[in-house]
């Protein structure tokens, strides 16, 4: 089964070239050693119908979550799919309420359009930029900065502003999300923290009016421990939307990363919010989405 989810693997890739080419054997270390810690179903009648999928079960405030990586299930059908699915929702939901999440390669419709009909919803997406040949021309009205955590404290009363108004944002509309994890104390650890670089805007007058933030959360994808960063949390203050300044935050990071010697920036975000896909999808190469739905045990 490890060949399936190799060409599995290698399809996508064939779409989203960014994924890096890996041989069989180095996948097959690499995905025996992620899927060892996680459960298994499957069905195998010979060559008529094959199928297996990988899952792993936690506790998130008394609800079961079961997630499925995305390179972690075959099914020589939609099918079998399916079959797989509802055998596996048989057994978990029996112990009780049950958010699932399924991962998906972008290109496969199949299971795209299969888990869609089975009443799951588009929650998240992942993608790729690869850092090189990006040059760019900076507008002169606006400085870039990347701050020290010194800087982060004297300066916390105006990111808090900035970052506080993405909070808003999403919360205004509460089909982007909730938002109830996004308080002041988990964001100033998360900006203070070694691996996080918090880079921001400046205007003439030395006001911020933009940031953004890079850090160093692992792209699953990086079997060969390609150098790779996590990119997110833009926001630009209403007045300057509509100049360049989106597009010179997100250069200044492949800048300042590129030095650092990364080889591409990947994206993790929200579907619901067209704002968001608007910005990162002009840029990153959609390679993974998450299904989600919860099931209520009977």
């Amino acid at each position: 089964m490890i060949e399936k989810l190799y060409e599995k693997y290698m399809l996508e890739r064939s779409y989203n070239p960014l994924l890096e080419e890996i041989e069989f054997e180095i996948f097959k270390e690499k995905i025996n050693d992620i899927l060892s810690d996680m459960n298994c179903i499957n069905i195998d009648d010979g060559a008529k119908e094959q199928g297996i999928l990988y899952y792993s079960l936690w506790s998130n405030d008394g609800v079961q979550v079961c997630s499925v990586p995305v390179y972690g299930y075959y099914a020589s059908s939609e099918k079998v799919l399916s079959k797989l699915f509802c055998k596996l929702s048989k057994e978990i939901v029996s112990n009780g309420d049950t958010q699932f999440q399924i991962n998906l390669y972008a290109h496969d419709t199949e299971a795209l359009k299969l888990f869609s009909m089975m009443q799951f919803g588009y929650m998240y997406e992942q993608g790729r930029l690869k850092v090189d040949n990006h040059a760019h021309c900076f507008s002169d009205k606006f400085t870039f900065k990347t701050l020290t955590k010194h800087e982060i404290e004297e300066y916390w009363d105006e990111i808090w502003k900035l970052t506080n108004a993405i909070v808003t944002h999403l919360k205004q509309a509460p089909v982007f999300y909730q938002g109830n994890e996004f308080t002041q104390q988990v964001y100033k650890e998360f900006f203070m923290d070694s691996d996080t670089s918090l880079h921001v805007a400046f205007s003439k007058k030395h006001k911020m009016i933009g940031m953004i933030e890079s850090n160093s959360e692992p792209d699953l994808y990086a079997f060969q421990n390609i150098k790779s960063v996590n990119v997110g949390e833009i926001y630009v203050v209403p007045e300057y939307r509509g100049s360049s300044l989106s597009n010179d935050l997100l250069h200044y990071v492949i800048d300042y990363e590129k030095q650092r010697g990364v080889r591409y920036l990947w994206v993790g975000h929200g579907t619901a919010n067209p704002n968001a896909r608007g910005f990162w999808n002009k840029f990153f190469k959609t390679y993974a989405y998450q299904l989600v739905r919860k099931i209520e045990k009977i």
